[in-house]
């Protein structure tokens, strides 16, 4: 087993041949200090550039993740902000339907005011002719039937009103 056991250490080891190659004993072949060189580099920069990829996709997806999310978040307030309005849209049309009542209200007020002024400014020109003889006089001659001394009062029947 010493003897397979040194074969086995002589085959992985490497023993310069020339200056730009090596041989490695056990197998069969022979590998090039500059070329194996240029595989190693470009198997880095291979490497280097999967993972460049690798990073620039990952952050593209977090990126699309986090642009996904903001539009969920303004899709949210969007709603928030829709639903806002529609209630301060009801409440215009609630108060509206207020307004136009307190608007009649207003009108019917008015013309009320309109006609006890009228009837003030009536009753005023009364109570003016009240303190006159001659209006008195009218109306103890209208209402009560009264007569002067020396007058003769004479009062018709209506044949209408019985």
């Amino acid at each position: 087993m010493d003897k397979r056991d040194n074969r086995n250490k002589q085959s992985t080891e490497f023993r310069p041949d020339s200056r730009n190659t090596r041989k490695v004993y056990g197998q069969s072949a022979i590998i090039e200090i500059e070329e194996a060189q240029r595989q190693r580099q470009q198997k880095r920069a291979d490497d280097l550039a999967a993972r460049r990829y690798s990073q620039k996709r990952a952050r593209a997806i977090e990126i699309e993740n986090a642009r996904a999310a903001r539009k969920s978040y303004l899709s949210g307030k969007r709603l928030v902000y829709l639903v806002i309005i529609a209630v301060v849209i009801g409440m215009i049309a609630l108060s509206g339907s207020t307004v136009n009542g307190l608007w009649e209200k207003q009108a019917e007020a008015a013309q009320i005011l309109k006609d006890k002024s009228e009837q003030k400014a009536k009753l005023s020109k009364e109570l003016a002719m009240v303190n006159d003889p001659a209006y008195v006089e009218a109306q103890a001659r209208d209402y009560l039937h009264m007569i002067k001394p020396g007058e003769v009062l004479y009062i018709f029947k209506d044949n209408d009103r019985d």
